[in-house]
């Protein structure tokens, strides 16, 4: 039982069982009120005291009861008692204990000084990105409310050594004073600055003339709150569209969009390419709106041809997964195959997931129509696994006895039920792609491929809008298709960019007799993902490329020639082979 609930009880029963005692006293021996209550406080202390008036054999029976029952009331009150003062104070000796052992762990963290209104809406601002911080606050109160909320704090005056050593001030990356004292945040910047000489400190004005003292006193930058205040609000009247702009980039509860630098690490392999090069644009959307170089300089709008460097500082603006890679591929972190992905079955992910998160590579999760009765809590587990290693995922929808373009309209009914599931599991894996198979077999439809193409134009716009809704599109896969036709007359009759082509190299060397040429000009502009996979031209086999007979090369001279650059998914059924064919497949789909 929680301590404070068994202290009111035990409380509420020595109550109760002293006006029992003392009614029954009245009631027994016909006392008075007070005489019956100091009778039955004496017998319940056992002081020892003589009785008030002697007592009937009636009176004893009931002393004897109450003493026994009494004593041990008053000792479960006092037990309760003292587990109410000792656990309280065990708990906060432990739970401090517990806040700077975790304050030691931190590198790399800021340090804010004051939790006032400017320090409480920059603490709000880190925890959401988040950032690593500790707030250093002398006010008890607001001590035990950071305590209660689990942010870690130090108790204490900034402008005191120990307090900021405490705060871990040799390993963080930077300071924020922002007391309302100008004097104390003066004192604050001179004490950091000689505890950590490299520390990045932003310090808080907010009068006239302060400013120049805190640069002399160590200041890396400094922020009037009130300039920047009538600042804004005089652009919100002037410039409310830009203002609006601004307020959903940098906004922390902004979902779609993200104003962000990011530092080109050593070792990147952005490192000598060209903004055009880097496929950042193109591939994830994220523009640079400019560049500071080592030197300072800053670059406004540069060029395309621009080349990155090391240590240069860029200025993006994208959406926040699109951001989250580029950091990784900026910081060096071996992404090799962001485009990249593996064929994994369904029933094998979680078997699988441990090798996919050690050799960073990104799944195309294949559903067979079983596979769409799983739970949905389950999938949004997979999901929050593969985003804390950083994975995207495609997904690849069932396909047995399902066609799009069926003409009974029974069999689309029941194709559209299980890609509405299908395209229900790809949202909760936030997965960025689905690949489909479009249903086209030349032996059903003979020489009316209209019927097919009328219905999967009666099939596909609701699907597609769904798609647009949760960003994530589809491609379809050619299969038995010997030339590209079908496929291209139904894509430019729905244009839409949410539904594309999936080239199956594969299938294309097994059943295709138009040239790789005929299908690129044909279907080239559609182009979604690859499937890349071989065979011998006899089966299906799904060997790694260069294991059979399938024209890569003249793949991938499509690709160079028409600088395309698809995602693609490696749909090798056997895993060693898989793991043979990543080191010759992977360079082709970095950055």
């Amino acid at each position: 039982m929680n301590p404070v609930r068994r202290l009111r009880l035990s409380l509420f029963i020595v109550v109760a069982t002293i006006g029992l005692g003392t009614v029954g006293y009245a009631l027994i021996e016909g006392w008075g009120l007070f005489d019956a209550l100091y009778m039955t406080v004496i017998t319940l202390a056992t002081v020892g005291f003589r009785e008030v008036h002697p007592l009937s054999d009636h009176g004893r029976f009931f002393t004897v009861l109450l003493i026994i029952f009494g004593a041990g009331i008053i000792a479960y009150a006092v037990g309760s008692l003292l587990q109410f003062m000792v656990e309280g104070q065990l708990r906060t000796i432990l739970g401090r204990k517990k806040l700077v052992k975790q304050i030691d762990k931190l590198q790399g963290h800021y340090i804010i000084c004051g939790y006032g209104r400017i320090g409480t809406l920059i603490s709000s601002e880190f925890r959401s990105r988040p950032v690593p911080f500790v707030v250093v606050e002398r006010d008890p109160e607001i001590c035990e409310a950071l305590a209660a909320e689990g942010t870690l704090f130090v108790q204490g005056d900034a402008t005191d050594d120990e307090a900021l050593i405490e705060a871990g001030i040799q390993r963080a990356k930077g300071l924020i004073t922002a007391v309302d004292s100008e004097t104390a945040n003066v004192y604050i910047t001179l004490t950091a600055r000689g505890l950590n000489p490299d520390l990045f400190i932003l310090a808080r004005c907010g009068e006239e003339g302060t400013e120049k003292k805190l640069i002399r006193a160590g200041a890396t930058k400094v922020i009037s709150p009130y300039k920047i205040g009538a600042s804004r609000m005089a652009w919100a009247v002037l410039r409310p569209s830009v203002v609006d702009f601004i307020d959903i980039a940098v906004g922390s509860q902004n979902l779609e969009l993200q104003l962000e630098e990011i530092r080109v690490a050593p070792g990147s392999v952005l490192i000598d390419k060209t903004l055009i090069s880097s496929g950042m644009r193109r591939d994830w959307g994220i523009m640079i709106i400019a560049i500071k170089k080592n030197n300072g300089q800053m670059m406004f709008n540069p060029e395309s041809t621009t080349s990155i460097e090391v240590e240069d500082v860029l200025i993006t603006i994208g959406e926040p997964p699109a951001i989250q890679k580029l950091e990784q591929v900026a910081a060096g972190v071996n992404v090799m195959n962001d485009r990249l992905h593996v064929h994994v079955p369904c029933g094998q992910f979680e078997e699988l997931l441990p090798l996919l998160i050690e050799q960073r590579l990104q799944p195309e999760i294949a559903f067979k129509w079983f596979d769409l009765d799983r739970s949905p809590a389950e999938l949004g587990e997979w999901s929050r696994k593969l985003a804390d290693a950083g994975l995207a995922v495609t997904v690849h929808a069932p396909f047995m006895d399902l066609n799009p373009g069926a003409i009974d309209p029974l069999v689309r009914d029941a194709t559209r039920r299980r890609f509405d599931r299908t395209l229900l599991f790809a949202g909760l894996l936030k997965a960025r792609q689905i690949v489909f198979h479009p249903g086209f077999f030349r032996w059903h439809y003979g020489d009316r491929n209209e019927l097919w193409i009328e219905a999967s134009l009666r099939f596909w716009p609701e699907l597609i809008a769904q798609a647009e809704e949760q960003k994530c599109r589809l491609a379809l896969e050619n299969i038995f298709e010997e030339y590209p036709e079908n496929l291209q007359a139904l894509l430019d009759e729905i244009n839409s960019p949410w539904l594309g082509h999936c080239f199956d190299i594969g299938h294309w060397h097994l059943f295709g007799k138009g040239s790789l040429e005929e299908w690129f000009n044909a279907l080239g502009s559609h182009l979604h993902h690859l499937h890349l996979h071989d065979n011998h031209g006899d089966r299906d086999a799904h060997l790694a490329a260069g294991e059979g007979s399938a024209d890569f090369s003249g793949l991938f001279h499509e690709l160079d020639q028409r600088n395309l650059r698809p995602t693609a998914t490696l749909e090798v059924h056997n895993q060693k082979s898989l793991l043979r064919a990543i080191p010759t497949i992977a360079p082709r789909f970095r950055l």
